[in-house]
């Protein structure tokens, strides 16, 4: 286990260099951590494997083998195999109590990274896992623009009362950098680098954010114990505006990933 998940990691650190660049590279690494530790374990299942070369063979190739009309496809693919689970199920813990759902959420987050910043060019696609000043100024600024609109929102709505949670002091710290580097990281990269670069070429800047905001906050129904879970939906509708915003003003996927950690943050940390 310990092995798949260094040989995952690595793979995760490589996001935004040449590593990895070829489809048939990405495929590879897609399929090495599963049967490592797969095999090892006895839990290897031929269903699996195909589950896993079928979806890793389409996210490496898509954006390389179709022309740029095609991307909305690969967003689709990437938010209906997240959404119901289908990249999860290969991944089945080797003992009763023991999750192995990480390997593959990190898996399929870098997979469709690493397309989107190698094969389809952007001014914003300047990807760094630390972000520059500049990005933390903007990033920074549209957080604490959407901040009190959101504290109003969670409140109105009934989503989240205010709760700090206990050791908030050094949670509050690593629960920034988890989100920046895992879910803002994958998120930014498929919903500002990829749909709202294609939506601005095709209808404008305020049109393609205005959008995927309604796109992204549809994606957070299935969030939570019910569905649809409309509360959720509507504060990450109005909050992936201000990450469009910041990836706007910015230039850069680094400020929208920082307004996104920044926000997941404050709801993680002092709402409850």
């Amino acid at each position: 286990m310990g092995a798949a998940f260094l040989i995952e990691l690595t793979c995760y650190a490589s996001i935004g260099t040449r590593l990895l660049s070829s489809w048939w590279q990405r495929l590879a690494s897609v399929l090495a951590p599963y049967l490592l530790y797969s095999l090892a374990t006895g839990v290897f299942s031929w269903k699996g494997a195909a589950i896993l070369t079928l979806l890793g063979g389409a996210a490496s190739g898509w954006l390389r083998w179709l022309s740029p009309r095609w991307d909305a496809g690969f967003f689709a693919l990437w938010g209906i195999a997240y959404l119901t689970k289908a990249v999860h199920e290969p991944y089945v813990g080797p003992m009763e109590g023991l999750r192995v759902d990480a390997l593959a959420q990190l898996m399929w987050f870098r997979t469709c990274a690493h397309a989107v910043l190698t094969d389809r060019t952007s001014p914003g696609h300047d990807f760094a896992f630390l972000p520059g000043r500049r990005h933390w100024e903007i990033g920074f600024r549209y957080f604490a623009c959407f901040a009190p609109i959101g504290l109003l929102l969670s409140l109105a709505t009934g989503f989240a009362g205010f709760r700090l949670v206990p050791g908030f002091w050094w949670k509050a710290p690593a629960t920034f950098f988890g989100i920046l580097w895992v879910v803002a990281l994958g998120e930014e990269v498929l919903f500002r680098g990829l749909l709202q670069d294609l939506l601005a070429r095709r209808f404008g800047p305020w049109p393609a954010i205005a959008a995927v905001s309604v796109l992204f906050g549809a994606g957070h129904l299935w969030f939570g114990s019910r569905f649809p879970n409309w509360k959720f939906a509507l504060l990450a509708c109005a909050a992936s505006f201000f990450y469009g915003r910041a990836y706007l003003a910015a230039g850069s996927l680094r400020a929208s990933m920082v307004a996104h950690a920044l926000t997941v943050t404050l709801w993680r940390t002092f709402l409850g």
